[in-house]
């Protein structure tokens, strides 16, 4: 893991993967971290996403 600063920038991808072999839905979005605490060997994040929250919808609809 990595310890992200408080107001850093970062891209996420996310994406539903299909097992049909069909093209999977995905998008890419940008958002500012709000909070990191490591957790084990990783560390937990919470990012604020100004845009693409429709988008991020999609995907998780098509996942359920």
């Amino acid at each position: 893991g990595e310890d992200l600063r408080r107001g850093s920038t970062v891209t996420l991808l996310f994406e539903a993967p299909l097992a049909d072999g069909a093209k999977s839905p995905s998008v890419e979005v940008v958002g500012s971290v709000t909070w990191a605490r490591p957790e084990g060997l990783s560390y937990q994040t919470g990012v604020h996403f100004s845009e693409g929250l429709n988008a991020i919808g999609e995907v998780v609809n098509a996942i359920i």
